[in-house]
């Protein structure tokens, strides 16, 4: 478990070196002591104080956060204090605007890379772009649907499908307007539905997300349209889960469930670990 979990610290490292490093310091910093650490850590209570030791300069929320998601013990946890949840980081270096999404539904993951999110339009961010027509169209269905005039409803619906928005419910189960916007999970190359294992990296990654609010950086916008971005679930990144679950799956049964990019392909079909030498090929899109 433990290998599991030193693997994956180092997966993170490697992300973070090739193209946000100077936001991620500290996994730089867990890199290099942990290369020097003799012994090296070999229990989880270990692992725990050797974080906590090589980050003691850095915030106490970002370091709790840091062994909530690994599942390492909370140094305090005999003393019978509970272990902090995981907290997203600070906006990353690079990212152009971030998304705080309405609850996913299960037809938004498209497949193992891409899902579909809605933003409340009642969002600061939202708010004051909404074009008009839309805003007439949302009021007049809402008043034929309480007339029952389905027929209506309907048309005026296409109308603000058409314009990327749409009728969502929140968290409260109540209904509002919603943008549409369309992520590529950032450093992600899963196969397509169809394919050899592409029903697996669906549901991957509609496991994660389903019926959860997400956090998502925006960075970018592929040939396709879509924006490429970072994505948080319950203070958890979920490509880094994602890679895990590929991992784990990989290792156990000795095929690919998940399919990452063409570099970690590469990398876990012919070594037994992650090593350091990132070639930048999963972070292009």
């Amino acid at each position: 478990m433990l290998a599991v979990t030193v693997t994956n610290i180092l997966f993170f490292v490697n992300y973070c070196d090739a193209k946000i490093a100077c936001v991620h310091v500290r996994y730089k910093k867990l890199l290099v002591a942990w290369k020097k650490a003799r012994p090296p850590p070999k229990t989880p209570e270990e692992a725990a104080r050797f974080v906590v030791q090589t980050l003691k300069n850095h915030q106490k929320a970002d370091v709790e956060g840091f062994l909530a998601f690994y599942g390492l013990p909370h140094p305090n946890a005999a003393a019978g204090a509970p272990a902090a949840p995981a907290h997203p980081p600070p906006k990353p270096q690079g990212a152009k605007f971030e998304l705080h999404t309405l609850p996913i539904d299960p037809k938004s993951v498209a497949d193992g890379d891409t899902i579909n999110v809605y933003v409340d339009t009642a969002d600061p961010r939202e708010s004051g772009s909404v074009p008009r027509e839309v805003q007439k169209a949302a009021a007049e269905r809402s008043k034929a649907r309480a007339a029952k005039n389905y027929q209506k409803a309907d048309a005026l619906q296409k109308v603000i499908v058409d314009a990327g928005y749409r009728p969502v419910p929140n968290a409260r189960g109540e209904e509002v307007l919603a943008k549409k916007y369309r992520i590529r999970l950032r450093g992600i190359d899963a196969p397509e539905s169809a394919m050899p294992y592409g029903k697996e990296a669906k549901e991957a990654l509609l496991k994660l997300v389903q019926g959860k609010s997400l956090k998502v950086y925006v960075y970018d916008e592929d040939r396709y349209g879509r924006c490429v971005g970072d994505i948080y679930c319950d203070g958890v990144f979920v490509q880094v889960r994602l890679h895990s679950l590929h991992l784990q799956t990989s290792t156990a049964v000795g095929r690919h469930s998940f399919c990452t990019s063409p570099w970690f392909r590469c990398k876990i079909q012919n070594s037994k670990t992650i090593t350091s030498n990132v070639c930048g090929t999963c972070m292009e899109y």
